[in-house]
């Protein structure tokens, strides 16, 4: 008896030491995690407290936001990793009472434990980064967590609306979703619907649809497969021109042409200086 208890003392003892090391190691990581994260923020904040250009703050931000990615990854293995080393100590038996308790858990918080099993999924998919859309919502990635995704939320122009938004894991799973080209550098698609009348341009359509593509050959440059981006029916093509009736019989030239996303603007500026110039003449 005196050998049975001594024994279960001392199995109970190396129990204690085993969880008190778990324990340890548990806030050890977190906490190295936690100044981690609190570093990679101050220099962060300094980084982007005196720059003006927003080519420069997007290309910081991206940085910093993917290095915060990496911890929170390495933050989730570490837990994993608990768990496991947890089992390894101890006798599986003892874990009955938890798996029970576990498959109520799952059973209360489904939700949950389907975004857990999303994470994973969204982090061999997505990067922090990329530009997405899903159920009518449209941003940036800036941060998958085991639970929630977190979107700088973005306009059809690329350009940010201030908006946060924040998606449960699961909804990935659910729903589809559609990767964009949002980013200042890439290519997209201009399409301008120019109406036409001899009254307010002087001019007969064929002599205003001359002079246009004239204008058109000296503003836009002839386009390589590597400067559509996705838009390759415009590979070796400076623009595309179309023409058709509107629904009050007027005719309507519509324009495209693939422009970077930060010079959508000042090329759109131009056709429509351009415009206005003839109805002056």
């Amino acid at each position: 008896m005196i050998h049975w208890i001594e024994t279960l003392n001392t199995e109970l003892f190396a129990d204690l030491i085993k969880g008190s090391a778990l324990i340890l190691f548990v806030v050890i990581s977190q906490l190295i995690v936690w100044f981690l994260k609190l570093r990679l923020r101050l220099r962060y904040a300094h980084a982007t407290k005196d720059l003006a250009d927003m080519d420069e703050v997007q290309e910081v931000s991206l940085a910093y936001f993917r290095r915060r990615q990496i911890l929170d990854v390495v933050r989730a293995l570490l837990l994993l990793v608990t768990v496991l080393l947890g089992v390894l100590f101890y006798n599986i038996q003892a874990f009955s009472f938890l798996a029970l308790a576990l498959g109520a858990v799952v059973i209360n918080q489904k939700e949950n434990i389907n975004s857990i099993i999303a994470y994973f999924y969204l982090l061999s998919n997505y990067n922090v980064g990329d530009d997405i859309g899903m159920t009518g919502n449209f941003g940036e990635i800036v941060r998958i967590s085991l639970f929630h995704t977190i979107f700088a939320g973005k306009d059809e122009n690329g350009e940010y609306n201030g908006k946060r938004i924040t998606i449960p894991n699961y909804q990935f799973l659910l729903n589809p979703t559609e990767e964009q080209n949002l980013k200042a550098d890439t290519h997209r698609q201009i399409v301008m619907d120019i109406p036409f009348s001899a009254e307010i341009y002087g001019r007969s359509f064929d002599v205003f649809l001359k002079e246009l593509r004239a204008f058109l050959d000296e503003l836009l440059p002839k386009r390589n497969l590597r400067q559509v981006g996705s838009y390759r029916g415009f590979a070796g093509a400076q623009y595309k021109i179309d023409i058709d009736y509107n629904a009050m019989g007027t005719i309507v030239v519509r324009l495209a042409f693939i422009s970077r996303a930060r010079d959508a603007v000042e090329r759109k500026e131009g056709v429509v200086t351009f415009l206005e110039g003839l109805k002056s003449d």
